[in-house]
């Protein structure tokens, strides 16, 4: 193999946080935004995605300033408090998890978070910030939420009927209402009576918007936009335009801009309101797809979302749309530590890291750094050998194979006896312990690359070695063995299923030392399905003790034990990162990601996280110590706990030093 040498030398910008400043590495979304609020009074931009991120954004210097780790799950709102950092994000799974979180989002900080029992038609804070109030297809229909400390506050003193659209005059006095039935309702906030009788008004209105005085609203129905004085209730104008998707209105000047359909071509049409007259300002034809309805327009600008993340930026007065921002991120295969390295495998190639945090002196004064183009074309893991030797296997679908990895261009082949692809290879009682996607473990020989034993059970899911060379494996309840868990007799070939309660356990990992099996499956009781962690003892595995539930599908979660020190590090939950010692179940410090799949070496803990990132702790102290990127277009960066940062020449101008 041919070795490019990508920095051998450190460049360390040496940047260090002070009180009000904070690194960002200036990136989209990984994953599909879903949510967009505008704050056009600060200039900024907040965007959620699927992944349960939401970015801060600032429009006026086109950069990014704060990344918000809210949840797990898609965010599908967010709205602003106009007198202080603080945010409403509505995050939910379309199913049955409905949550509504507040967040001081310069400080990072978690207020009080409501679950809903489904998702809302409107959501807002009042104008003074003093309260949220939300909308529920319901004849009670409204919430009201103190915006500092979450409780309920009652200002009604009767049902409303449903509401899909909400008001708050300034002075927090009155409330407006529109109903889908086509009635408009004011409400005195002081009293909690209806001021006036309802008023008649066009009904289904959809893609609703007030105006920032409160006196004219447009709305969409049946390929036609209506202005609707809110007073009267009387239709003032109207204007043709067919398959209206998203909406925004520009809360200083009050214009208006409307994103449209026709096939698979996006519009955006912007109006104005003149008196009576609902006035056409421009239409633009996008060249990007918007995959989102939700627009924010603010400062002359509409901002949209389309791809894996990306945002755009369209200005219909000059008829142009320009990128404001998309993922810079490679995607990460797999990695592995060892005394003094890191190897990351990414869709680029090879990426080896040297540094001291690797080793057992964690004085991160270093980095050496080198690329190893792609050769293979393809998907692989990686695995580590006790003498510090990198290996790597194929990942897809394809009859897999296992190799060493080598500095000097030469690659040795260890095996392709696999008949499919391989789900993972670890190195265990001095030989390669295999899985391949169609449930066959194999035990290899590391220098002849011999399959020294084999067996297949289709539904295998995870293997690990166990007391006298056998083999444990974490399976699906189905064949003729109605067990999750399988002993697996390495000299005899015999097979002993093992008693758990699970459907399927799709992890597991064994401490040699005090014989304790560690197991992440599904355990299912009703219609309920929860994901385990579970601690498996005695001679045969037969004593069960579940450590940690989540009450809900974590399929993706990780377990890894620290054979040195019998700790077991988790990531269930989408919480961070928990470890089990003899005392008991502490967190790691948490980081702004997602951990999902886990690796250790000595006292250094790597997760490879839900947006193809890398972070880094210190088991010692639970201390984190780093976040590791790779660059799609070459390079890397890595940011300290300390606000140190270090990277390649042409990553450096994507690190930005913020002030908010």
């Amino acid at each position: 193999m041919k070795r490019i040498s990508f920095l051998l030398i450190l460049l360390s910008i040496a940047i260090f946080a002070h009180a009000a400043d904070h690194i960002v590495i200036n990136s989209g979304h990984t994953k599909p935004v879903y949510a967009l609020m505008g704050d056009e009074k600060n200039s900024l931009l907040f965007t959620g995605d699927e992944n349960g991120t939401v970015k801060i954004w600032d429009t006026a210097k086109n950069h990014l300033i704060k990344n918000l780790q809210i949840s797990h799950l898609p965010i599908r709102y967010i709205d602003v408090n106009p007198v202080n950092s603080d945010i409403a994000v509505l995050v939910t799974d379309n199913l049955n998890t409905f949550k509504l979180s507040v967040w001081d989002w310069k400080k990072g900080v978690n207020k009080f978070t409501h679950r809903l029992s489904e998702l809302p038609l409107s959501l807002s804070y009042s104008p003074k910030g003093t309260f949220i109030v939300y909308s529920k297809p319901d004849w009670d229909s409204l919430t009201f939420l103190d915006a500092e400390k979450g409780y309920r506050k009652q200002f009604l003193n009767a049902d409303t009927g449903i509401v899909s659209s909400v008001f708050v005059s300034a002075s927090e006095k009155t409330l407006l209402l529109y109903t889908p039935s086509g009635t408009i309702q004011y409400w005195d906030m002081k009293t909690g009576n209806q001021k006036i009788t309802p008023i008649r008004t066009k009904g289904n209105l959809t893609s609703i918007l007030i105006a920032p005085n409160g006196a004219k609203m447009i709305g969409f129905y049946d390929n036609k936009l209506y202005l609707i004085d809110l007073v009267s209730g009387k239709i003032l104008d109207t204007a043709e335009k067919k398959n209206i998707s998203g909406a925004s209105i520009d809360s200083s000047t009050g214009n208006t801009a409307f994103l449209s359909n026709s096939g698979d071509q996006n519009y955006i049409d912007t109006y104005s309101i003149q008196g009576t007259t609902l006035i056409h300002t421009g239409t633009m034809k996008l060249n990007i797809k918007a995959d989102n309805p939700n627009i924010v327009y603010s400062s002359g600008s509409v901002f949209f979302t389309s791809g894996k993340g990306a945002l755009y930026r369209s200005r219909v007065s000059s008829n142009t749309t320009t990128q404001f921002a998309t993922n810079i991120f490679g995607t990460i295969e797999d990695l592995g530590l060892t005394d003094g390295r890191m190897l990351i495998s990414s869709e680029k190639g090879f990426t080896l890291i040297r540094s001291d945090l690797f080793s057992k002196n964690t004085d991160t004064s270093h980095f050496t750094v080198t690329d190893y183009p792609v050769q293979e074309n393809i998907p692989v893991g990686i695995v580590t050998s006790p003498d510090n030797t990198f290996y790597y296997y194929r990942k897809d679908t394809a009859p897999g194979f296992l190799k060493q990895f080598s500095t000097n261009g030469f690659t040795r082949l260890i095996s392709e006896d696999f008949q499919t692809g391989i789900s993972s290879i670890s190195f265990s009682g001095g030989e390669f312990l295999s899985l391949e996607k169609n449930g066959r473990c194999s035990m290899i020989e590391p220098y002849t690359g011999e399959t020294k034993f084999s067996y297949t059970s289709y539904g295998i899911q995870s293997v690990s070695l166990i007391h006298s060379g056998n083999i444990i494996a974490g399976r699906n309840q189905t064949g003729l063995i109605k067990s999750p868990l399988l002993t697996i007799n390495t000299t005899t070939e015999e097979v002993v299923p093992v008693r758990d309660s699970n459907i399927l356990t799709f992890k597991v990992d064994y401490d040699p030392v005090t014989r304790i099996l560690y197991s992440l499956g599904f355990e299912k009781k009703g219609s309920d399905l929860k994901t385990v962690l579970k601690a498996h003892r005695g001679r045969s595995l037969e004593i069960t003790e579940t450590l940690l539930t989540y009450p809900g599908e974590d399929s993706k979660a990780s377990v890894i034990v620290d054979k040195n020190r019998s700790r077991v590090f988790t990531t269930l939950g989408f919480g961070g990162i928990h470890m089990l010692s003899w005392n008991g179940f502490t967190s790691l410090e948490n980081s702004d990601h997602i951990p999902r799949k886990l690796f250790l070496y000595n006292n250094i803990l790597a997760s490879l996280n839900s947006d193809s990132t890398i972070s880094l702790w210190d088991t010692s102290s639970g201390k984190f110590l780093m976040d590791f990127y790779i660059i799609k277009d070459g390079g890397w960066a890595a940011v300290g706990a300390n606000g140190k940062v270090f990277s390649s020449p042409s990553a450096k101008k994507y690190i930005l030093n913020v002030q908010y």
